[in-house]
């Protein structure tokens, strides 16, 4: 199957049309110029010979600049350290007093604890409003990660509701282009989404052998909120904490998942294992099989093509 990485660029294919209009154009022009009936049989020639090379050249550039994928290769990286991407719920319902003073509050104060406790690993954050926004890129600066945390309030974002599958998804393109040993998701949340669905962002990390870590807030009682639904009518909803939905999302992970419950003795420990923290200093070398860029091979027959359409169509009309 080809894929393209810049499949924007493949509209540039309906400049082909206007391009051969142009060039009938110009050689209408010229070959009543052109005397004698082999003389023009032979430009006329010449010119098809011309135009269909030119063409196929400028079909491959188009091609090459849209950098299609197909096949694969091997390729061998050196992989080092641990990367923890958080990732904030920070809708409405996390502003719910069910635990004191309010979820968003103690999720704060978890993730204070937790970046205590990742050493040398380089975090992130991300924030679960909207379709999800990359507030602190990845950084070893745990000031810088704490400050953003400290800053943090249901209304960090104007964007309404939570979805947590965008949320996810936008953590996993935010680690940086370092390759660490392991990378991990942690999410802040009481797992009421009002858009999206994240069991649908699983395979994503899955794909790219991205851990998740999901820490509830909240209780099983909850309390209820007011809320503006589509049509913009103001209704009162339960904002319990949704454990179950939250345990099932995550099974297809298996051993790469975990849920814990903010107030488990044990939670910060299971979190850091299935982290499994990387010493920095010690560098791995892992065989990745990646798609193949064809970029070079489309350029190559562009050049081919612009080179037999001078050789064998001639340099004039």
């Amino acid at each position: 199957m080809i894929r393209f990485e810049n499949p924007q660029f493949l509209f540039l294919f309906v400049l082909f049309i206007p391009w051969l209009a142009i060039n009938i154009f110009q050689f209408s022009k010229t070959k009543t110029a052109i005397k004698g009936f082999d003389a023009l049989k032979e430009s006329i020639q010449k010119f098809k010979i011309r135009t269909i090379f030119f063409g196929f050249s400028f079909l491959f550039v188009i091609l090459g600049i849209s950098k299609p994928l197909w096949g694969s290769r091997i390729v061998f990286e050196k992989r080092r350290g641990s990367s923890i991407m958080f990732l904030v719920d920070v809708s409405k319902s996390m502003g719910v007093s069910d635990i004191k003073p309010n979820r968003l509050e103690v999720a704060k104060a978890y993730g204070k604890l937790l970046l205590n406790e990742l050493n040398n690993a380089s975090c992130g954050l991300v924030l679960a409003k909207g379709e999800g926004v990359q507030a602190v890129p990845e950084t070893v600066d745990k000031q810088i990660l704490e400050s953003a945390l400290n800053s943090l309030t249901v209304n960090s974002l104007s964007s309404a509701g939570t979805n947590l599958e965008s949320g996810i998804i936008k953590a996993a393109k935010s680690f940086s282009s370092t390759l660490a040993t392991s990378k991990t998701i942690v999410v802040f949340t009481d797992g009421d989404e009002t858009k999206g669905d994240i069991s649908k962002s699983i395979s994503v990390l899955k794909n790219k052998k991205i851990k998740l870590v999901i820490i509830g807030f909240g209780t099983s009682v909850g309390e209820y909120i007011f809320v503006y639904d589509k049509n913009n009518i103001k209704r009162k909803i339960n904002t319990n904490l949704k454990e179950d939905k939250l345990r099932q999302a995550i099974k297809p992970l298996d051993k790469d998942a975990l849920y814990v419950k903010f107030d488990n003795p044990s939670s910060l420990t299971k979190i850091i294992e299935i982290i499994d923290l990387k010493d920095n200093s010690i560098e791995t070398i892992e065989k990745i099989q990646k798609p193949a860029e064809r970029s070079f091979e489309m350029t190559l027959l562009a050049m081919i093509f612009l080179c037999c359409g001078f050789v064998f169509g001639g340099k004039r009309w």
